[in-house]
């Protein structure tokens, strides 16, 4: 039922019709919405990537790629991904620290996945976890940690940790956006 999930999903990915994501990448801190907040943080993936364990054929993007779809409301991914569910998705590059224009509102990172085999539709690998991003009304811009997953030789997600890394993401964000942005830490909360 997971891999038909994952191979539906990755399916969706890549149909034409997929909308574009609401949550994109930041460049700038003035080209923030009034309602929107920058979001930063990082996803590491332990052991990382192999460049051959992914066959993506036209979709290099999503190398060494993690998908995540979040909502406002906590919930179950079903066996189908909603158009909503697409919509919301983060997609960030393992190991990078990410800087990200979300709506100023409480989320969830409700199910992830790496994309492994687009060229002969063998699916995609999960990344287990769900988390509460805590988001509050005077935020300009949030820090929520660095998101650790550890694997197995099966791609199988053993362990799951935040940790705080804090002070390499606000260095980060200086050299990328200027020294007067100020994160306040709000370290992804995880749920079950």
């Amino acid at each position: 039922m997971t891999r038909l999930l994952l191979i539906t999903m990755l399916g969706s990915l890549l149909s034409a019709c997929i909308p574009s994501s609401a949550i994109q990448p930041v460049t700038a801190m003035d080209s923030l919405g009034q309602d929107s907040i920058l979001l930063v943080g990082k996803l590491v993936l332990d052991p990382p990537l192999k460049p051959e364990e992914q066959e993506l054929g036209m979709y290099e993007e999503y190398r060494n790629t993690a998908i995540l779809a979040t909502d406002t409301a906590l919930r179950e991914v079903g066996d189908h991904m909603a158009w909503g569910d697409l919509k919301r998705r983060i997609e960030v590059p393992f190991d990078e620290t990410f800087m990200l224009e979300v709506p100023r509102e409480d989320f969830y990172i409700l199910k992830g996945w790496v994309m492994m085999d687009a060229t002969k539709g063998n699916g995609s690998a999960p990344l287990h976890g769900q988390f509460r991003i805590d988001v509050q009304d005077g935020d300009r811009a949030v820090y929520i940690g660095t998101l650790h997953y550890t694997r197995n030789t099966f791609f199988r997600i053993t362990d799951v940790r935040v940790k705080d890394e804090s002070r390499a993401a606000s260095s980060d964000v200086r050299v990328r956006l200027g020294s007067s942005v100020n994160l306040r830490k709000s370290l992804a909360q995880p749920l079950k």
